[in-house]
């Protein structure tokens, strides 16, 4: 199928894929059309591009929420007490928040860099935003990776 000729369907299920999981492999396979196809239509249509942007950015805005929630608020986590979940006296497992000490100096960083970034000054002279911007990112998306297996591992424990 030439690029051109990937229909708008296709298009808006592969843009609504990507916001979501940030995954271009897996949104286009969503989207029921090759990656290849539809790297070679963000390059001939400029409206496929910015809407492509705008999905990363909006799968970034999820990934900052998340690190955000974990950071600040917390996730919940079974009570583990002798390698046991401890549970109520209904059967439910306990539950304790828990808060990523790293996750938060990684915003911190972010937001403050001049106060909480140890090589702040040399780091923004190497490089540029987007490229420290991308590294929080990625710590992101690896706490995610975590919490979703957490959550794995507490619904097996019902």
């Amino acid at each position: 199928m030439p690029a051109s000729r990937i229909g708008k369907g296709r298009q808006q299920r592969f843009l609504a894929a990507l916001s979501v999981t940030g995954n271009e492999l897996a949104a286009a396979s969503k989207a029921g059309v090759g990656r290849a196809k539809l790297l070679e239509l963000r390059e001939d249509d400029q409206e496929f591009g910015t809407q492509w942007e705008k999905a990363r950015e909006t799968f970034a805005e999820r990934l900052e929420q998340a690190a955000y929630r974990q950071a600040l608020q917390g996730i919940p986590e079974p009570l583990v007490s002798d390698g046991k979940c401890v549970r109520d006296d209904e059967g439910n497992p306990l539950l304790t928040l828990h808060f990523s000490d790293s996750l938060l100096l990684a915003l911190l960083k972010a937001e403050r860099p001049e106060k909480f970034g140890e090589y702040a000054a040399i780091a923004e002279a190497i490089y540029p935003a987007w490229v420290r911007r991308l590294a929080v990112v990625l710590v992101v998306a690896c706490s995610i990776w975590v919490i979703g297996d957490l959550a794995l591992r507490v619904a097996s424990l019902r």
